[in-house]
């Protein structure tokens, strides 16, 4: 049997959107286009703006110079969680292991990213530039339309003063209600979990964020790593809520 050829995602955001009629692929991504995937006049190829736009434009100029097309489809929401999911995570100590969440948790379907810095945050760099990258090659792996909304780091106690919206969560050893009962219990809302960094939360951590209106969740029996603790949080989520929609 002949494998049907997938078409290729590029990324594109709203400013390359002419008038709701024709994209024009910025640099990097019409270089991938023509010198990579070797696209030409008359090809179709998909392409989403990160806000949450998936088109299919027929392409009419295809150079090393610009590669453009007019669009022929349009859908909004494509590929998109129903609920919203926002997760907040300690930046790490290995900037590669943040990494590999934003990947993760974009390919899962999290609409909101929370870099957090707690007593016992080792890291204080972070790179929105990079973020981005990560993300947007993420989001076009997975065929995703929009990026998770990706917030600058903040202390968390400023974090817990926000009034978020729906099942407010923090995840640490210590908590014993298990994430998918929390979210038996409410599983209409929309979701914030928390996770510390590499050592965890402070134990008076813990109780301010209960004090706020977060419930002590547990991902398990074992001792996960941060990023690894935050993909589980996400997953655990997605799932729920996907099950919840079928049953309803």
């Amino acid at each position: 049997m002949v494998m049907k050829k997938e078409v290729p995602v590029f990324y594109a955001p709203p400013e390359c959107v002419a008038g709701g009629a024709r994209i024009t692929l910025p640099p990097d991504e019409a270089t991938h286009a023509v010198r990579v995937l070797r696209r030409q006049r008359g090809d179709r190829v998909e392409v989403v703006d990160g806000r949450g736009n998936w088109y299919r434009i027929l392409l009419d100029q295809a150079s090393k110079d610009q590669v453009a097309g007019a669009i022929v489809e349009h859908r909004s929401g494509h590929n998109e969680p129903a609920a919203h999911l926002r997760i907040g995570v300690a930046l790490l100590k290995h900037r590669q292991r943040f990494d590999t969440f934003l990947e993760k948790g974009t390919e899962l379907g999290v609409t909101e990213i929370l870099p957090l810095v707690t007593r016992r945050t080792q890291a204080r760099a972070f790179r929105a530039d990079r973020a981005h990258r990560v993300m947007v090659a993420a989001m076009k792996q997975c065929r995703r339309s929009a990026l998770p909304l990706l917030h600058a780091p903040e202390r968390l106690e400023a974090v817990l003063g926000y009034p978020w919206d729906g099942v407010k969560c923090v995840a640490h050893q210590r908590a014993r209600s298990p994430l998918n009962e929390i979210l038996d219990a409410r599983p209409a809302e929309g979701v914030t979990v928390l996770i510390g960094p590499e050592a965890g939360f402070a134990e008076d951590e813990v109780l301010s964020a209960n004090s706020r209106g977060f419930l002590s969740v547990a991902l398990g029996p074992r001792r996960l790593r941060a990023e690894t603790a935050a993909i589980v949080a996400a997953a655990t989520v997605t799932m729920h809520r996907s099950r919840a929609r079928r049953q309803a």
